[in-house]
């Protein structure tokens, strides 16, 4: 998603750490427990490399600006190219909500 839309949907935090983050998270589970295709592994490996690559100014702390930098949209392209590979969806997600004081939860999908 566009790097606004990326802020809007992450809510209060640092998004550049928030999505290095789970993306980390996200790929070590999948290598380790899922079985994939040659092409779907490629491109899981690509992004993390893309990721691990970046310079110390593409992931500067609270500034949301950096992901509007070529290392971010370069991950971008290659997160939407990873979508087809999974043949899954490109869908647009609802925005946290702030249900109580420092409690933010994202409402669910429309059908």
């Amino acid at each position: 998603m566009p790097a606004g839309k990326q802020v809007k949907y992450n809510g209060p935090g640092c998004v550049c750490c928030d999505l290095l983050n789970d993306y980390d998270n996200a790929f070590t589970a999948t290598m380790s427990n899922i079985e994939l295709t040659d092409s779907q592994t490629e491109i899981l490996r690509k992004i993390n490399s893309a990721m691990n690559d970046m310079c110390e100014d593409d992931y500067e702390c609270f500034n949301n600006k950096v992901l509007d930098r070529t290392a971010w949209i370069n991950i971008r392209s290659l997160a939407k190219h990873a979508l087809s590979e999974f043949q899954w969806e490109i869908k647009e997600f609802n925005e946290p909500q702030e249900v109580e004081p420092g409690v933010w939860r994202r409402p669910p999908l429309e059908p």
